[in-house]
């Protein structure tokens, strides 16, 4: 099963899609995760939550959706009409995209709504966190989320503190790297002067 990953770097920030990981279950999938993705520094908390749980949508196609919605009840309005009648509201989790630079970050966690859809709590959101800037939409039902326990933060993500992270990139590649430093490389393999020939 294919598992989204959310990272908290801090405390006071919130928690944001990383990548993702197949896993039999959330348990494996958090560990998963913590190897991938928690060797790089600055991870307090990870959630996982099964892609299958995810309803995921643009902005546009539900923008139409709330301009509906509101010409006819707001969400506060439909929520009670909807408790009055019996159907059950759940708690949704709901995830944003507020920009389209490139980053390991696709959407970050905006907050929760009560709704009776997927599709609901996507307008909720809408209503509840207004911005014209959000690219995409994640919702999930919050007891899909499994959580790592805050007492076993230090034991998780503290060893990876003091290992410095560099992104690929900063590795370079051999075909890149000049003829004299091409030259230094065979010379340490091979064990002889680089300098002897120069």
């Amino acid at each position: 099963m294919r598992y989204e990953i959310f990272k908290q770097d801090a405390p006071n920030q919130p928690h944001s899609n990383i990548g993702s990981v197949h896993a039999p279950d959330a348990e494996m999938a958090l560990m998963h995760a913590r190897d991938v993705y928690g060797r790089r520094p600055n991870a307090v908390s990870m959630w996982a939550v099964p892609e299958s749980e995810i309803y995921a949508t643009s902005h546009e196609p539900e923008a139409l959706s709330l301009e509906l919605s509101s010409k006819n009840q707001a969400p506060e309005a439909q929520g009670s009409w909807l408790m009055a009648h019996g159907s059950r509201l759940t708690s949704y989790a709901v995830f944003r995209k507020t920009s389209q630079r490139r980053s390991m970050t696709y959407v970050a966690y905006a907050g929760t709504v009560a709704a009776s859809t997927p599709q609901d709590a996507v307008t909720a959101a809408m209503h509840k966190f207004p911005s014209p800037e959000t690219f995409v939409w994640w919702v999930c039902p919050e007891t899909a989320i499994s959580k790592t326990e805050a007492e076993a933060a230090p034991s998780w993500f503290e060893p990876a503190k003091d290992k410095v992270y560099r992104q690929q990139s900063y590795y370079g590649d051999v075909a890149r790297q000049s003829r004299r430093q091409r030259a230094e490389i065979a010379s340490k393999l091979s064990g002889a002067d680089p300098h002897e020939d120069a």
